[in-house]
């Protein structure tokens, strides 16, 4: 399989505080990979590094072949990759409609687009029209008009979600996208995942404690610890590792 984004050799740390530690890691086109370890192990360093949130101290990270360590965040958005984080970031004055609209806008944008002319500050019909059918795609439809801050917990990390899926990466990075959810939100978000990754096609890599939720989405694994990737593989190898036993998962893990 084609691998669209290969990181090698990452490094980093924060003072004298060593906290990647020569990470190599392959995502595969299309792919829904998890990336799974004990707090502390670095996940949402990794994921900091990826996608240029922060500086490496070394190593390479190459996206469908082109290097991009050294590029800025926005420059990783424009290329392609996206992300949303375990506190949702969303623009919580503005309604859902107003959120979705200005990401609409901004693709188009990146992409060269006209907007509008300078004096119209109203969003274009095409634009409030598409923005509707992406709150449909997650659900919220019916709170477009609900500025948010006023959006419960799980709705404020659907909408972020659509944010990131709305400029149309061709990499999602979701860290921690289940986090203080209820049981039935964490299903819920589960087929939403699976739906939305089927209609769209993107690579997903993930970050993520609640193993039902691995083991319902993704289709590769790795385990991180201390810094270092100690395995990789499918969910289930990875499961019956003994080394991942031992440090993440515990040997109930293998009879859950």
């Amino acid at each position: 399989m084609t691998v669209i984004l290969e990181a090698r050799d990452i490094r980093k740390s924060y003072g004298a505080v060593p906290i990647l530690k020569g990470v190599d890691l392959d995502l595969t086109r299309g792919g829904t990979h998890a990336l799974i370890g004990p707090n502390g192990a670095g996940k949402t360093t990794l994921f900091k590094v990826l996608t240029g949130e922060t500086p490496a101290n070394g190593g390479s990270v190459r996206f469908s072949g082109k290097e991009i360590v050294k590029l800025p965040a926005f420059r990783r958005v424009q290329q392609g990759i996206g992300r949303t984080f375990q506190v949702a970031r969303v623009f919580m004055e503005m309604t859902a409609l107003e959120n979705i609209m200005v990401t609409i806008e901004r693709r188009m944008r990146m992409a060269g687009e006209k907007v509008g002319v300078w004096y119209d500050f109203r969003p274009s019909p095409a634009v409030r029209k598409e923005a509707m059918i992406r709150l449909s795609e997650v659900g919220l439809e019916n709170r477009a008009e609900t500025e948010a801050r006023y959006l419960s917990h799980g709705d404020k990390k659907r909408l972020e979600l659509s944010l990131s899926l709305t400029l149309e990466p061709e990499i999602l990075m979701l860290d921690e996208p289940t986090a203080g959810m209820s049981q039935s939100d964490r299903h819920e978000t589960v087929a939403l995942l699976k739906r939305l990754k089927a209609e769209r096609g993107f690579t997903m890599l993930m970050t993520e404690h609640d193993m039902d939720v691995v083991f319902g989405l993704a289709d590769a694994a790795m385990v991180l610890n201390y810094g270092e990737i100690i395995a990789c593989g499918t969910p289930e190898a990875v499961r019956r590792d003994p080394l991942v036993r031992e440090v993440y998962l515990g040997q109930e893990a293998t009879s859950a």
